[in-house]
C-alpha cells in the first residue's frame, strides 16, 4: 500500500492572551495497544516451584490524551490536530527555536500488513531539519530510504525502532550536516552516506550488525570518532574511502576487512583485531596523516597496503606469522616507520633487510606468583630489554576484567592487603615509549595468587582420535599450576587409574590406546609449594573417545635421496607435504600412498643431475593429489612441472598439466601459494618484453575437475 504525501496548507495560529491565561488546549492522542495489555513474567523460587506475576500495563485515565497549557503570556500558541505521526518542539525561547517535522504527507512510505511494519520510500517536503515518523497509519516505521540527492535537508532525527537504513538512503546529500541514529538500527546500507561530504557528526548505533561498502565513502567532513560496536564482523570494501574521521576503533568480532576500507587521509591509528582472518588490498592507501598501526592478526602486507601512509612512525605487529610481500622496486614501509614485534618474528627480518627500526615487545617470560603470608603474594618475571616499565594487570577471576594495580620497572610486584580466603588472577605487559605515544607489549600468560591454595580443576575441551590408535586430551590451562596428573578409565563405571604425570602443558597424547576401544579421561592439576604438594579439583566424569587407525596421510616413498626413502606425512586434506632432494643423472619413480594403500607411480628423470623441489597435497578428501616439482639443475637453470592426478589404487592418472592449462606465453615459474579443501591458488612468475610480469592464478575443483576460477596481475 503506496501513500503520496500532499502539500501542507495548515499554518500555526496564535490564540488571544486573555484565553491563554482562562484555559488550556488538549487535543487526542490516539494511543495504538493490542487488545491485550498484560504481560506474564515466569519466576522460579528457591524451591523450584513456579509463580505467576502478572503485570498490567495501563495508560492515564485520560484515554491517551495530553494537556497542554501555555503558562506564559509571552507564549502564544494553538495546537492543531495532529496525527499520531506529527511531532513539534519549541525551545521556549522565542524566536530561538527547533522544529523538526515528522508530518507523514511529507513522506512516500509502504506498508506491510504481513509484517505490520512501514517503510519510509522518499521525503517530498522541504524542511533543512527532518524528524522521521516513529509510526505512519498505527505501522512502526522499521525502514528509512528515498533521501538520494536531496540537497535540503541539514539534519535528520531516526526514531527508535528503525533497524534499517537502506541502501543509497542518503546518498549525494551534499548539505547533510548531522545525523542521529537509535540504538534499534542493526543494517546500515551500501553506500547509504557516501558522498555527504558536508557530514560532520553521526553516531554509530550500539545495536549494529551490518556495514554495507562505501557506507562512509567520501564523508569527508566527518569529525566525530566512529566506534564500531560488537558483533560487526566484516568492513566491506571501500567502506570508510576518504573518511574524515580521525579515530575508527574495530570490534573484537570483526573478521573481514576488504580493499580500500581505510583510504582515510585523516585517520591517525587503528588497531588490527587479532580475529580477522582476510585482509584486502590497499587497506590503508593514502592515509598521509596515519602514524599508528597496531595488527594482532596473522596479516599479509603487500607493498600496497600503506602505499602513502608518508607519516606512518609506527608498526605494532603482535602476530609472529605477519607476512611482508617484497618487491625490488617499492618497500612495503617509509624509512622511518619503526616497528615493533617478536624478536624471532617475519617483522624483525623484515626491519633488518629494510632498513627500519625495530623494538623488541616480547611477551614477559617465567612469570611467577608465590604466596609469602596470608595476604600477600610476589609476582616476579625475566626483564624485557628497552622496556619503558611493566603493568601489573589483576582481576578476581580468570576470564573477568582485568584493571591495571601498578606500574613498576622493576621485574617483581609486592601485592598486600588481599583476602586469605580468595584467587587473584594476574598477567604482566611491557610498555614501549615512542615519543609521543606509549606502546602495550603483549600479554603474559595468567598466574594465580591462590591464597587458599587449592587449584581450580582443569577445563576439559575434547578428546579426539591422534594418528594411528592414539588419542589425544586437550584442556585449558589452570593459571598458577605446577603441572597435571592424567587419568584414564576403560569403562563408564570404572575408575580412573594415573597414566601420566605431565609438567605444565594443555594437552596429552595417549599412545598406549588400543585400536577400536572406548576410552574415558580426566585431568587433575598440582601445585608444589616447597616439598609439599597440592592436589586440586578433577572433573569426575571426564571425556571419552574411540580409538581407531586414521586414514587422513598421504605420503611418497623414493630411493632418490642417497638411496634411502623418505615420507611425507600429515593430518589432513589441506595439509602440504614438501622436501628437497638430489638426483644423479638417473630416472627414478616416485610411489604415491593414499590412506595407507598404494595410489600409483610417478616416473621422474633427470639426465644431468641436479635438485629437486617437491610439494604434494591432496584435495576433495584425498580422491586428488596435486604435485609440485621443481628442478634445479646444476647450472641453476629452473624448470617446473604441476600436475593433477586422480588417484586411484595401483593407478595414478593426469588430468590437468598446469602449465600447459595456464597459457602465459612465456611464463618460467610458479609456486604454490594456498590450498584449501577444493582448490589451489599459485603465484605465476615470467619476464615480459615489457619487464617483470607477474600473476596469481586459482582453480577450484568442480564436478570432478579442477578448473579455471580467477586471475589477478600483481
Amino acid at each position: 500500500m503506496q501513500r503520496k504525501g500532499e502539500e501542507k496548507t495548515m499554518i500555526k495560529k496564535a490564540f488571544a492572551i486573555g484565553l491563554a491565561l482562562t484555559m488550556s488546549v488538549t487535543s487526542p492522542m490516539p494511543v495504538m495497544a493490542d487488545e491485550n495489555m498484560e504481560t506474564q513474567e515466569s519466576v522460579f523460587d528457591d524451591s523450584g516451584d513456579m509463580d505467576s506475576i502478572e503485570e498490567e500495563n495501563s495508560s492515564e485515565e485520560q484515554n491517551g490524551v495530553n494537556e497542554f497549557s501555555s503558562g506564559d503570556v509571552n507564549d502564544e500558541f494553538e495546537q492543531d490536530e495532529q496525527t499520531d505521526s506529527e511531532q513539534e518542539w519549541s525551545s521556549g525561547e522565542g524566536e530561538d527555536t527547533f522544529s523538526a517535522t515528522s508530518d507523514v504527507s511529507d513522506f512516500d512510505y509502504a506498508i506491510d500488513g504481513v509484517t505490520g511494519t512501514a517503510t519510509i520510500k522518499g521525503y517530498n517536503g522541504t524542511d533543512s531539519e527532518v524528524y522521521i515518523p516513529q509510526m505512519v497509519e498505527g505501522y512502526i516505521v522499521t525502514s528509512v530510504g528515498g533521501f538520494e540527492g536531496n540537497s535540503t535537508v541539514t539534519k535528520v532525527i531516526v526514531p527508535d525502532g528503525v533497524t534499517e537504513i537502506q541502501k543509497y538512503c542518503f546518498y549525494n546529500c551534499m548539505n547533510l550536516e548531522e545525523v542521529d541514529l537509535p540504538d534499534s538500527i542493526t543494517s546500515l546500507g551500501e553506500c547509504c552516506f557516501e558522498e555527504c561530504e558536508a557530514l560532520s557528526k553521526v553516531n554509530i548505533p550500539h545495536g549494529l550488525r551490518e556495514i554495507g561498502r562505501r557506507a562512509f565513502c567520501k564523508t569527508t567532513s566527518l569529525k566525530s570518532a566512529l566506534i564500531i560496536p560488537e558483533g560487526v564482523k566484516s568492513i566491506e570494501d571501500s567502506t570508510f574511502f576518504k573518511c574524515g574521521a580521525e579515530e575508527i576503533e574495530l570490534p573484537s568480532s570483526i573478521t573481514f576487512i576488504g580493499t580500500d576500507s581505510f583510504y582515510c587521509s585523516k585517520l591517525k591509528s587503528i588497531i588490527i583485531p587479532e580475529k580477522v582472518k582476510e585482509v584486502g588490498y590497499d587497506v590503508f592507501r593514502g592515509c598521509e596523516n596515519l602514524e599508528l598501526v597496531d595488527i594482532r592478526n596473522k596479516m599479509y602486507i603487500s607493498v600496497g597496503t600503506f602505499s602513502g601512509c608518508t607519516n606512518l612512525k609506527s608498526l605494532v605487529c603482535r602476530n609472529k606469522d605477519i607476512a611482508f610481500e617484497t618487491s625490488l622496486y617499492e618497500k612495503n614501509l617509509p624509512s622511518q616507520t619503526c616497528i615493533y614485534g617478536y624478536s624471532d618474528s617475519n617483522a624483525y627480518k623484515y626491519a633488518k633487510e629494510n632498513g627500519n627500526s625495530f623494538m623488541a615487545i616480547d611477551v614477559p617470560t617465567n612469570v611467577k606468583c608465590n604466596k609469602t603470608d596470608a595476604t600477600t603474594v610476589k609476582l616476579t618475571w625475566n626483564s624485557i630489554s628497552k622496556s619503558a616499565q611493566y603493568k601489573i594487570y589483576r582481576s578476581m577471576s580468570e576470564n573477568g576484567q582485568y584493571s591495571v594495580i601498578s606500574t613498576t620497572k622493576d621485574t617483581q610486584y609486592v601485592d598486600s592487603g588481599l583476602d586469605k580466603n580468595s584467587k587473584y588472577y594476574y598477567k604482566i605487559c611491557a610498555t614501549y615509549n615512542t615519543g609521543s605515544t606509549d606502546i602495550d607489549g603483549m600479554e603474559s600468560e595468567i598466574v594465580v595468587g591462590n591464597l587458599n591454595g587449592k587449584p581450580d580443576a582443569p577445563k576439559l575441551k575434547e578428546v579426539q582420535t591422534y594418528g594411528n590408535n592414539a588419542l589425544k586430551i586437550t584442556w585449558k590451562k589452570v593459571p598458577g599450576v605446577t603441572g597435571y596428573r592424567i587419568y584414564r578409565k576403560t569403562s563408564e563405571k570404572g575408575k580412573f587409574t594415573t597414566l601420566d604425570t605431565v609438567k605444565n602443558v594443555s594437552s596429552y597424547t595417549d599412545k598406549k590406546a588400543v585400536g577400536g576401544k572406548t576410552y574415558f579421561y580426566t585431568v587433575r592439576a598440582y601445585t608444589k609449594v616447597g616439598s609439599k604438594i597440592i592436589w586440586g579439583d578433577y572433573d569426575i566424569n571426564g571425556l571419552s573417545a574411540k580409538s581407531q587407525r586414521q586414514f587422513s596421510e598421504a605420503y611418497l616413498t623414493s630411493g632418490l635421496h642417497y638411496n634411502s626413502s623418505f615420507d611425507f606425512t600429515g593430518d589432513g586434506i589441506n595439509d602440504k607435504f614438501y622436501t628437497t632432494y638430489t638426483m644423479s643423472g638417473k630416472s627414478n619413480i616416485l610411489t604415491v600412498y593414499i590412506n595407507d594403500k598404494k595410489s600409483g607411480t610417478i616416473k621422474v628423470t633427470d639426465a644431468a643431475g641436479g635438485k629437486f623441489r617437491m610439494e604434494l597435497c591432496t584435495l576433495s578428501n584425498n580422491k586428488y593429489v596435486f604435485l609440485s616439482i621443481r628442478y634445479e639443475s646444476n647450472d641453476n637453470d629452473a624448470e617446473y612441472m604441476h600436475k593433477l592426478y586422480k588417484c586411484k589404487t595401483g593407478k595414478m592418472s593426469s588430468i590437468l598439466d598446469v602449465h600447459k592449462a595456464l597459457k602465459i606465453g612465456s611464463m618460467q615459474s610458479s609456486t604454490i601459494e594456498k590450498v584449501y579443501s577444493n582448490g589451489i591458488a599459485f603465484h605465476a612468475g615470467g619476464i615480459m618484453s615489457h619487464g617483470i610480469r607477474s600473476e596469481r592464478w586459482t582453480y577450484v575443483m568442480k564436478n570432478g575437475k579442477l578448473t579455471f576460477s580467477k586471475k589477478r596481475k600483481i
